[in-house]
């Protein structure tokens, strides 16, 4: 990037500084001062700082082939250099006999910003212009200086100072920091051809070119300088004809010619040809950024910044954008920034096209990548130039502009099949990305839904390679976009295809692509003129037709229709060895012939009709309606017969070349360019000529009867490249209302500005405003919405709400989306899918339900592997892996740039997924761990995600965790996660069902994170919002206190969500057929407070699924893990879908033949969760157990769980020193025999698959594999068992029948005394018996009050040691540490999965 005027001045100050005398005489290390145009920095000599340097050297002597010798220089810096003070040396080699040393001159006056400045040295006083006939000897045009010395011919060197200098003899050899003076600033030195070494010069660069003669000169490449005389230069021979952009130039621009006569008088015209038309234009300003070339793209697109009163213009030759100050005296250069290594990891092919949005400050910059086939960026850069972000986009953007409301950012990707179509090559799809700032995504649309044939037989022109038609993906070639006034469509031109594609920026889609039709060549008002006679002679062709092929479009309205006007240049198509360009003869229709004209080769591309020739290109402009696609206006032949009238000698000439019918028989004047715009009352259309130059000017107020207006062309046609040829691109703009048309013109690399003038030059209108994206963002988030979908379509109303307000808005959920209704099981998951989809969630983190359809469906559900319904949003976690290429399944996290901050969403996922899922899904065929959630690093690998998230520029760390916050779930809660953990700033947590709006959590360095959780069921959704500064906040918001009707669009996204649930609703509708009725609410929360107990107590809810399970199948008893219960039944009407609501998870049923000892080892992992944090109750375990059948006790009293478990949280078995939770089980009414066999129902989930961590029923017998699924039992159980009725006498009590006691932990139930010791009372004194808790070792004493008189006296000694009382004591403790034998201890690793 180029220094700006400050960073010069800072640097040169620096420079200076830091000088020091090194050497003797003048030499030192840095230059003493630190003048523009030096190649200093802050370090000293930097040859990389743009500077002037010595761009071509000839000497001529006495006898050259030019008529002076001449030093030519050339500045690289964007703005002018002062010379005055600053010193040229010259030296000739040994070769000369020259005894003077070094030449100086003395240099006054200044070098313009990128131009050059001539010192025309001493004439040749015997030119020889004879050589190859080529005329007079070259005439060196006037310098800026003239000096009279003669320069030799066999060897120079030419060193340029800042300064004045004065040399010694240890400037000699290559220069380098030993030897370079204060001051140097450039040489340029050259050997004679003869390779001696006496024409070696005195003093070079690195190396040298042996070529210099009286015929050649040396000449820097393309304004190279990297310190190297050799490499960085070419030579030009000035006995040929010589390159006018590599002949010598002053600072006027002036170059030379081979006829040293009278300057010849410019043909240049700087104000429109018709003077007296009501708008008239005149040139205000033209400047140059770069070398003429006739290849092109120099000065290609121009784009206006109101704000800044600045315009911006791509360079793609150089990778340079520029920076002009816009005033009403016209234009004047201020800077550029180099675009070519600004991205990283992105190698830098061309600059294409740049436009500005004023709503949000910001530039957009269209780059191509190095790689024909390799994706483009879209750069995104701040009024500073400095870049904000960068998106990537399709292959080959050439074109880029925002919606008006500067929420879009829309490239037109061209996808050229560049290198043809022959073996080893690709043909690239086009597209049209949309980049939507709202919530930082990219959509590529392309043509894939397209027929390639249908679209031929409509007329679209489709290319065909050997014989077969290509597909319209990677044959349409998009080209520009316009942009409707509402924002909701894009028009993209095709230009290859002849055609327009219609984009719905709401579905980010093409919707349509339509021919534009064929120009009718045999018609009196399309007369072309096809013959090269050098004169305009138009005549019409009966089988001929020409081709629109637009390359720029606009857009602009007119009683609320849609008109795109259209600049219809032609294009053919050349990559590689294929063209599909053919030369014919042409009989026009007073039988004369045109011949080698230039027409579709219909072998290569589709045509409605074989029998006529298709040329390239309408030489007009046309205006269409916008939605029908028909034609409405058309400007004939008026481009030939204007641009004949007013520049006969010039007519159809080229934009490299001024020789007259030289583009007659290709496409004529090329309409290249167009823009509209509104000066009073009036709306014209400015059509840019690529060829002959110029810019065509028509009102089109009224569109079917647009008129001409006017013409103006500001090149210069004494020679083939001067001033301003080949406007590529135009932009009109209001300064302070007056209007100006800017024109970036690629060929000769400079941008003009025109004023307006005439009766109609009024002011602009000023545009619609619009509100800029705001500063903050939202993230809305969800958790456990467990398939309640009926509140999706309140979400997608408030999403578009925030979108309409103006803030980047993301969604997110946490995991348990897809299970939990029957709506989830009906579709396995899907239909969750399509509904968020439709929302617009960015991205979602597995929970543990996730995978409750097996990991096959799971793998279609996270977008995996290919599905009917593939997910839009991404999943993310950092813990998941896949054990087999030790690789996360998914991505840790992903950046994303909101705020104006780089926020990294980092997902993790719950290690109890193992257990709250079902373990075989991890694991291979032989029980093998396969996939991990890296529970035995968690916090290690956590950190490690964040830390790789910070190193990747994360500005802020939003962690979305499906953890919770219960206590059964440490040390993998999100508490954790925060407490021993740096780094993350706001954690959005699930899994734990916990409403939480926010919360602040101290990290590991005792600094606030913000914690969040929605609930469950969309009792509410979340939104956070984070401030451009950081701060960040979150709000829990209820679905119904969305007003979904708030705006049109709001109601529009509500009503699309909607009508997917709306379908999916209809497809339960079976699900609502009655099948009974309840006396009772049949409950899984506490009726007083409203808190869920279905999972630590017991409620009459448990107790009617666990009779269900039991009566249905016959068994002694019944299990049902209460995660499994997912809904309540109210009294009153039940339905076949309240029930399936229950039991939404839809599990198969069974019955194995256990031990009682399993049963109690069961109940006591059942009852394993810690205590709350009050210390009065169970905290929640999805495992916990209703039973039927069977009744038990759990004593809170034992505090601590004797539990042993894996790393995956399975079940393992008992530690044998701690007592048991769980007693007094009674199995219908006898105490359960740990020895003896029982039946046992429950789903294969948790007996089978260890499910919920239950392993210890591994290698029972079972008794019945398939009972039946879940739901169906509890139906089953209504209809037959309770006669359709649940009875209130059974469950009417909501805390259940007592099948489950809990013991608190202050009770005296609680304790379990055990007497230790006993003194009989005695008439003298009292006695005692001493109790000892066998739980917690509480003692406690009895009194036994001394003996009346007549009672007997027993002994008085203590009844310890070795007595029964203390046997019985010690017996019993250890059966309440122990438990009952035959407790089975499984240590095989068994994954865990919990409900």
């Amino acid at each position: 990037m180029r220094n700006s005027w400050r960073q010069k001045l800072l640097s040169g100050v620096l420079a200076a500084a830091m000088a020091v005398s090194a050497f003797p005489g003048s030499m030192s290390v840095f230059a003493e001062e630190n003048t523009a145009g030096t190649p200093y920095d802050a370090n000293g000599y930097n040859v990389t700082v743009p500077h002037v340097i010595v761009n071509q050297v000839y000497g001529g002597s006495d006898n050259g082939y030019a008529s002076h010798s001449f030093i030519e220089l050339y500045n690289q810096c964007d703005t002018d250099i002062n010379l005055n003070g600053w010193e040229l040396q010259y030296r000739a080699s040994a070769d000369a006999e020259d005894t003077e040393g070094w030449h100086e001159l003395t240099l006054t006056g200044t070098i313009p910003a990128n131009g050059y400045y001539l010192i025309r040295c001493g004439e040749v006083t015997d030119p020889e212009p004879e050589a190859e006939n080529k005329g007079d000897a070259y005439a060196v045009p006037a310098g800026d200086q003239e000096w009279d010395v003669v320069m030799h011919n066999k060897g120079v060197s030419v060193a340029l100072f800042s300064k004045d200098v004065t040399l010694t003899d240890a400037f000699a050899g290559a220069v380098a920091e030993n030897n370079r003076p204060d001051g140097y600033v450039d040489l340029l030195a050259v050997k004679g051809n003869d390779n001696t070494d006496a024409q070696t010069p005195l003093v070079y660069e690195t190396g040298v070119q042996a070529e210099q003669s009286k015929k050649k000169s040396v000449r820097r490449n393309g304004f190279a300088d990297t310190d190297n005389n050799s490499t960085d230069t070419e030579i030009i021979d000035y006995s040929k004809t010589v390159d006018t952009a590599k002949s010598p130039h002053n600072s006027k621009n002036g170059t030379g010619g081979t006829e040293p006569t009278d300057p010849v008088e410019p043909v240049l015209r700087v104000t429109s040809f018709e003077e007296n038309a009501a708008l008239t234009m005149e040139r205000l300003s033209s400047i140059q950024i770069g070398n003429p070339n006739a290849d092109g793209g120099v000065a290609e697109i121009v784009s206006y910044n109101a704000d800044t009163k600045e315009a911006y213009v791509v360079n793609g030759q150089d990778g340079l954008l520029y920076r002009f100050t816009v005033a009403e005296t016209g234009l004047t250069q201020k800077d550029s920034k180099d675009m070519r290594g600004l991205i990283d990891g992105f190698t830098y092919g061309d600059m294409t096209s740049v436009a500005v949005d004023t709503v949000n400050d910001r530039i957009a910059v269209a780059l191509q990548a190095a790689g024909y086939a390799d994706n483009g960026r879209i750069a995104l850069l701040d009024y500073k130039f400095n870049l904000v972000a960068s998106y990537e986009v399709g292959v080959q953007p050439d074109m880029v502009t925002f919606t008006h409301d500067g929420r879009m950012i829309l490239s037109a990707n061209e996808g050229e099949p560049r290198n043809g179509y022959g073996e080893g090559t690709v043909d690239p799809a086009g597209s049209v990305s949309v980049i939507d700032l709202m919530d930082e995504s990219v959509t590529n649309a392309g043509f894939e839904a397209f027929d390639s044939a249908a679209l031929a037989a409509d007329g679209v022109l489709i290319g065909k390679v050997n014989g077969e038609l290509n597909s319209a993906a990677a044959d349409l070639e998009p080209e520009y976009i316009a942009v409707s006034s509402d924002d909701s469509k894009a028009y993209v031109s095709l230009q290859e295809a002849n055609a327009i594609a219609t984009v719905d920026l709401e579905s980010e889609t093409v919707t349509s692509v339509k021919s534009m039709g064929f120009k009718d060549l045999s018609l009196t008002e399309n007369a072309i003129d096809l013959v090269e006679d050098n004169k305009y002679a138009p005549k019409t062709y009966p089988n001929a037709v020409g081709v629109y092929m637009p390359d720029a479009i606009s857009i602009f309205e007119v009683g609320g229709v849609s008109y795109l006007v259209t600049a219809n240049e032609g294009d053919a198509r050349e990559w590689g060895d294929y063209a599909n360009e053919a030369k014919e003869t042409l009989t026009a229709s007073d039988d004369t012939s045109a011949e080698k004209v230039r027409v579709l080769d219909k072998t290569c591309t589709t045509v409605p009709d074989d029998t006529k020739e298709y040329l390239y290109g309408g030489r007009s402009f046309a205006i269409y309606n916008a939605d029908t696609m028909s034609l409405v206006y058309e400007s004939g032949n008026d481009f030939e017969e204007k641009t004949a009238g007013y520049l006969p000698d010039y007519f159809n000439c080229s934009n490299d070349n001024i020789a007259i019918d030289d583009r007659s028989t290709k496409k004529g004047p090329e309409a290249e360019s167009i823009t509209v715009g509104q000066i009073g009352n009036k709306t014209y259309a400015f059509i840019a000529l690529e060829r002959i130059g110029g810019v065509m000017v028509y009102d089109v107020t009224d569109p079917a009867n647009s008129t001409y207006v006017n013409y103006i062309n500001t090149r210069d046609f004494s020679a083939d490249i001067k001033e301003d040829v080949s406007p590529e691109g135009l932009c009109f703009l209001s300064l302070d209302g007056k209007p100006m048309l800017l024109a970036a013109c690629e060929v000769s690399g400079t941008v003009a500005a025109y004023s307006f003038g005439g009766s109609a030059a009024g002011t602009v209108p000023a545009g619609p405003d619009y509100e800029p994206i705001k500063d903050s963002a939202v993230i809305l988030f969800t958790n456990d919405v467990h398939c309640a979908v009926e509140d999706y379509s309140a979400l997608a109303s408030y999403r578009q709400q925030m979108l309409d307000d103006g803030y980047r808005t993301l969604t997110i959920d946490a995991g348990d989306a897809v299970q939990g209704e029957v709506i989830g099981t009906l579709t396995n998951g899907s239909a969750i899918v399509e509904i968020m989809n439709s929302v617009g969630y960015d991205y979602a983190v597995p929970g543990n339900h996730e995978f409750d359809y097996g990991m096959d469906v799971f793998k279609e559900l996270s977008g995996q592997v290919q599905a009917d319904i593939m997910p839009d949003y991404e999943y993310l976690s950092a813990n998941f892996v896949d054990l087999l290429t030790n690789k996360t399944v998914f991505e840790p996290y992903e950046i994303r740039t909101i705020a104006g901050q780089k926020v990294a969403f980092l997902g993790i996922s719950t290690p109890e997924t193992y257990t709250k899922s079902t373990p075989t899904y991890f694991q291979d065929e032989n029980g093998n761990y396969i996939y991990s959630f890296c529970e035995d690093d968690f916090i290690k690998t956590i950190q490690a995600a964040v830390d790789s998230a910070k190193a990747d520029g994360a500005d802020l760390v939003i962690a979305v965790g499906h953890l919770g916050d219960e206590a059964s779930s440490e040390p993998f809660r999100s508490t954790d996660v925060i407490a021993n953990t740096t780094g993350i700033d706001a954690f959005i947590d699930a899994h734990s069902h916990s409403t939480v709006a926010s919360q602040q959590v101290e990290n590991k360095d005792r600094e606030d994170v913000l914690l969040t959780q929605t609930g469950t069921k969309f009792e509410n959704f979340g939104k956070m919002t984070i401030t451009s500064d950081g701060e960040i906040t979150s709000e829990l918001i209820t679905p119904e206190s969305v007003d979904v009707d708030a705006t049109a669009s709001a109601k529009a996204a509500y009503d699309e969500t909607q009508a997917i649930i709306d379908k999916y609703e209809e497809m339960q509708d079976f699900t609502y057929e009655e099948i009974g009725s309840s006396e009772v609410d049949l409950t899984t929360v506490d009726p007083t407070t409203g808190e869920r107990i279905i999972r630590n107590r017991e409620t009459n809810m448990g107790n009617f699924v666990a009779d269900a399970y039991r009566e249905t199948t016959g068994a002694d008893i019944a299990f049902a893990n209460g995660g499994g219960i997912r809904a309540d039944v109210a009294k009153g009407t039940v339905t076949r879908k309240d029930l399936m609501d229950v039991n939404a998870f839809g599990n198969t049923m069974c019955v194995l033949k256990v031990t009682g000892q399993q049963i109690l080892d069961a109940l006591e992992w059942s009852a394993h969760a810690p205590l709350n944090a009050d210390g009065i109750a169970l905290s929640e375990n999805g495992g916990f157990m209703h039973t039927s059948g069977l009744t038990y006790e759990i004593n809170l009293h034992v505090t601590e769980s004797p539990v042993i478990t894996d790393s995956q949280g399975m079940y393992t078995g008992i530690d044998s020193s701690k007592p048991r939770r769980v007693q007094n089980v009674m199995v219908n009414g006898k105490a359960i025999d740990p020895d003896a066999t029982y039946t046992l129902a429950g789903s294969v989930y948790t007996l089978q698959n260890g499910g919920d961590g239950y392993s210890m029923f591994k290698g029972a017998e079972v008794v019945k594999a398939d009972c039946g699924k879940d739901q169906d039992l509890l139906i089953q159980y209504l209809k037959e068992d309770l006669n359709g009725v649940i009875p209130a006498e059974q469950y009417g009590n909501a805390y259940g029948e007592g099948r489950i006691k809990i013991l608190a932990a202050d009770s005296e139930q609680a304790h379990r005394f055990v007497q230790t010791e006993r003194v009989e009372a005695t008439k003298e004194k009292d006695g005692y018996v001493k109790y000892v808790c066998a739980v917690c070792g509480e003692v406690k004493t009895e009194v036994l009050p001394k003996l009346s008189s007549g009672e007997e006296e027993t002994s008085g000694i203590p009844q310890t040691g070795d007595n029964t009382d203390l046997t019985l004591w010690l017996g019993l403790l250890l059966v309440s540490l122990a438990g009952a034998a035959g407790t089975v201890v499984y240590s095989k690793k068994k994954n865990r999965i919990n409900r």
